[in-house]
């Protein structure tokens, strides 16, 4: 599991750095009206992707428990029964889009100079989306097939592509259209790569539309339509506030919240990194009937997933205004730093269970409890989001967040210690207690000694963050991890240390 979860991480580093040169990038270049435009496209548009039905993680979840099965005639009729379901979306997709479109002119006042790129960079998303529903499907496959180290590997030279191609055209033609164009042409080329790979590495693999079943059908449909009001959930937390806020704020004040919440956005995809490896993992351990693996599982990694989000709040804690001043301009510092502050009293308590609790109830399929409490959230998400934006302006909107995802991550902590029969004492008293003692504990050194050298600049916050790795790597070795029963982290790091000295080669 390390390996392929290493791999998720990797790829999420290099898609931090991507995001890091672009929206400083994209913000110079289309100024912030029109990025602030993009932002609203992006996410009114990014609700179209619930016209997947919940089909890819279903499809994954059983692709995964025909593998463990060696039934290849069923995985396969999982994959053409996909397929066709995906195809069908796409078309529905770019009906429903025009729809959207109406309602997007009629409720986002646009300037008549920028209609044109506007409407033209819509109708690029739209066609985006509607090739992306048939492009999730490799990725599916991969997963079943845990080969997280290839697929990882095949979407970092997407992101290199869109990266560079982005830096050009935004330079030739400074336009909103001009995203819009580079993210259509790096879905077309990711499509193409990954089908390219799939029918040389996996050859008891086949697409073959013919092997569409309706009966199929029905059994991805008994759990994908609780993925769909999951997702459904999940946009109306993390892509509604950008819609709010340009209607009932300003579109100009749109990226002032999305870059604070980019970095909590991040995080999540950090932890997502473990869970799409946990949720087919734990489909596997269910259909074997290993029940004490399946806890050790939640207890372990639910840890790990702790550690991790504190280590990263931690950071953002001290240094997230300055690190926005650096990364974008000083009014960021602000704006965005008051932000960020709000939205991470929520992060270290719902990453970890969005990360292991959830996937591991997806992986079980025992999520309906947890599916509706979400679904829930959102909802009072949107309506406190609005309430508080007309009192309180953009950290209202935060409010609005960070309130409905604390509630929703103890009633999810304790739906699945109840699936796994895992005492809620023993999680908190495994997985939280010695971990909140060394988070404080690194907290006020890391802050005392930057009360007193006040770290600035590039320089200084990378010696803010050298400073947070190793106070806290001294801590979680020393106190956190000392004679865990799950994992051993300081045998695991003497091994890493022998196995480097080793391969010196000092001739």
């Amino acid at each position: 599991m390390f390996k392929n979860i290493g791999s998720n991480w990797l790829l999420m580093v290099v898609t931090v750095a991507a995001t890091y040169i672009l929206l400083p990038y994209s913000l110079k270049h289309i100024g912030q009206e029109q990025y602030g435009i993009w932002l609203i496209i992006t996410s009114l548009t990014g609700y179209m992707g619930l016209l997947m039905l919940g089909v890819p993680m279903a499809s994954v979840r059983f692709m995964a428990d025909s593998l463990a099965k060696h039934d290849y005639e069923q995985m396969n009729k999982f994959i053409g029964s996909s397929a066709g379901l995906f195809l069908f979306a796409g078309v529905v997709s770019l009906v429903v889009g025009c729809g959207v479109f109406v309602f997007f002119e009629s409720a986002f006042p646009i300037p008549p100079e920028l209609r044109n790129p506007v409407r033209a960079a819509f109708f690029l998303v739209l066609f985006y989306i509607a090739g992306g529903f048939f492009g999730e499907l490799p990725y599916g496959i991969m997963a079943a097939h845990h080969d997280f180290v290839l697929r990882n590997a095949l979407q970092t030279i997407t992101l290199v592509y869109r990266l560079l191609a982005t830096v050009v055209l935004l330079k030739v033609y400074p336009s909103v259209a001009s995203l819009a164009i580079v993210q259509l042409s790096s879905m077309a080329l990711e499509t193409t790569v990954l089908w390219t790979v799939i029918h040389r590495r996996y050859p008891e693999v086949r697409l073959d539309l013919r092997k569409f079943e309706m009966s199929t059908v029905r059994t991805i449909f008994s759990f994908s339509l609780l993925v769909l009001v999951l997702t459904f959930g999940f946009k109306l937390v993390f892509q509604t506030d950008s819609l709010v806020i340009g209607k009932f704020l300003d579109v100009s004040d749109v990226p002032f919240y999305a870059a604070a919440n980019s970095l909590i956005i991040y995080l999540i995809e950090f932890v997502i990194g473990i869970a799409s490896v946990v949720m087919p993992t734990a489909t596997t351990l269910r259909a074997l009937n290993q029940e004490h693996e399946l806890r050790a599982l939640l207890l372990k990694w639910s840890k790990i997933a702790v550690s991790l989000s504190l280590l990263a709040t931690l950071y953002l804690a001290e240094f997230g205004p300055r690190v926005l001043r650096v990364w974008i301009g000083p009014a960021f510092e602000v704006h965005s730093g008051h932000i960020l502050h709000v939205l991470l009293l929520s992060t270290v308590v719902f990453l970890p269970v969005r990360g292991i609790a959830l996937p591991i109830l997806m992986g079980v399929g025992k999520a309906k409890g947890a599916v509706w409490t979400l679904l829930a959230t959102g909802v009072l998400n949107l309506g406190l989001s609005i309430l508080w934006a007309k009192q309180y302006g953009l950290i209202g909107v935060a409010w609005g967040t960070t309130v409905p995802n604390l509630f929703y991550s103890v009633a999810l902590l304790w739906l699945v210690c109840d699936e796994v029969r895992c005492h809620i004492w023993d999680y908190l008293r495994y997985v939280v207690v010695r971990a909140a003692i060394g988070g404080a504990l690194t907290f006020a050194i890391v802050g005392t000694v930057d009360r007193y050298a006040t770290l600035q600049g590039y320089l200084g916050l990378g010696a803010g963050g050298l400073l947070t790795v190793v106070t806290f790597g001294v801590i979680w070795l020393s106190f956190v991890y000392s004679k865990d029963p799950y994992f051993d982290l300081q045998g695991a790091c003497a091994r890493f240390i022998r196995m480097r000295w080793r391969s010196v080669d000092y001739s």
